[in-house]
């Protein structure tokens, strides 16, 4: 029964109705307080993507009639970032690309600050987090920071944490948990949470929406999308004699593995790349933890993101463990048939968008027949691989290449020399195409 319900219930969590009825209960309860339009903002001094927030808060509060409350907050679960340090590497390269899609000032870190001007940026901000001039400091102080000229601005300042401080980011950690995230850079409206400079769109129409806009109704913050397989005409692949594939990682269990396969699929077919996609094992089937907050912000950003986008989502049937096991045992029969990209695309949107149970037989024979692949040749190759557990090896053997790549999330992308994480990153795959074909 709760096979068979959970779909349905992911479903009804995700439909616009009940996004639409929560919101309208919100702005109910708001205006019965007589609460301002209050944006909870969440701000850690070693995080590039913090850095690159406060200097956009500026012209959305001028933009917007809203009420910004700031909250400092410290160091990463380790739950919520299972590769911390390739997250930070990552993170740094990835906010310099933001940078300079927005204008903003670059974080570089010249040398590798000390805990000492960690702890003196931290208490800076900290002291001025209730203050008016909250975001003109925090640009300064974390320019500094990000910049390498924390010590020499700084060095007078006491070394080492105040309790009073260390009291008042753990009450902020502890109030970030409580609303429901465990990501900095982030900001809370009303019930939601927006994510970066890649989450704002949403909370500009969200803000648009309820008339706060003191300006028109811009949404500046969607340079990720906006021109997605609009930089050159359709079919114009590179003139090159390298025929460089552009490879997908990919899991069958992560909703935005599937966001990335539909878009990485559309990017392919525009500019007539070769495409190869190499599965993983999902988080879980690794022995990796993801939490349940994890999920559920998961669940619901992909619900908009997939909105934004015009895909389906949100008739999930959870194929962890033997649903991913049948996808992968089949994986190798597909590509022998020349329909690995379809297959995957069948089984992607069966068990995102569909609600079909891929641990069952009757789900996955739509799934291959919709992929169109036989399905009474193809179920004694599913029963053979199954037990083989042949697939395994190569499954592994895919991490290990994106490993290499300094990747270890998905979607990941590779073209050329070219790799990214993430479905928000495709677009860093284009510009590298439409550099060749210029």
């Amino acid at each position: 029964m709760k096979k068979i319900v959970l779909p349905w219930l992911a479903r009804f969590l995700s439909s616009q109705i009940l996004l639409r009825s929560r919101r309208r209960a919100r702005e109910f309860t708001r205006r019965l307080v007589a609460r301002e339009h209050q944006v909870d903002i969440f701000l850690r001094v070693d995080d590039p993507y913090s850095y690159l927030l406060v200097q956009v808060l500026p012209e959305l509060r001028e933009r917007f009639s809203i009420k910004f409350r700031y909250h400092i907050v410290s160091s990463q679960d380790k739950e919520m970032y299972p590769e911390p340090e390739l997250w930070h590497e990552h993170a740094l390269r990835d906010a310099q690309y933001l940078a300079g899609e927005y204008g903003l000032l670059a974080p570089t870190l010249k040398h590798i600050p000390e805990p000492s001007e960690t702890e003196a940026i931290l208490e800076c901000l900290i002291a001025s987090e209730e203050k008016d001039g909250f975001i003109q400091n925090a640009i300064s102080v974390l320019s500094d920071y990000w910049q390498g000229r924390a010590i020499s601005k700084n060095q007078s300042m006491a070394k080492g944490i105040r309790p009073s401080t260390l009291q008042k980011v753990n009450e902020n950690n502890l109030l970030l948990s409580a609303l429901g995230h465990y990501l900095s850079a982030t900001l809370y409206y009303e019930g939601e949470w927006y994510w970066g400079l890649d989450r704002l769109s949403h909370l500009e129409l969200r803000l648009n929406d309820l008339g706060l806009s003191q300006t028109s109704k811009q949404v500046l913050y969607q340079k990720s999308t906006q021109n997605f397989c609009k930089r050159a005409p359709k079919q114009m692949a590179p003139q090159s004699t390298d025929t460089a594939p552009f490879i997908i990682y990919f899991s069958a269990r992560s909703p935005y593995s599937y966001l990335g396969l539909e878009r990485g699929v559309a990017l392919a077919s525009h500019y007539g790349l070769p495409i190869e996609i190499r599965p993983v094992l999902p988080m879980l089937m690794r022995g990796m933890a993801v939490p349940q907050q994890k999920k559920w912000y998961i669940f619901s950003d992909t619900k908009r993101e997939a909105l934004k986008l015009g895909i389906d989502y949100g008739f999930v049937a959870d194929p962890l463990g033997l649903g991913v096991e049948r996808c992968y045992a089949l994986f190798e029969y597909a590509k022998s048939q020349g329909k690995e990209i379809d297959y995957l695309l069948s089984f992607a949107r069966a068990v995102n968008a569909q609600g079909v149970h891929s641990d069952t037989d009757r789900g996955m024979q739509k799934i291959v027949e919709t992929a169109g692949l036989d399905w009474s040749e193809a179920q004694p190759v599913l029963d053979r691989e199954l037990t083989s557990g042949e697939w395994r090896k190569w499954a592994e053997d895919n991490y290990s290449q994106m490993q290499k790549l300094g990747l270890w999330g998905v979607p990941s992308f590779s073209y050329r020399e070219v790799a990214v994480w993430g479905q928000d990153r495709i677009d860093v795959i284009e510009r590298r195409v439409c550099e060749l074909i210029n």
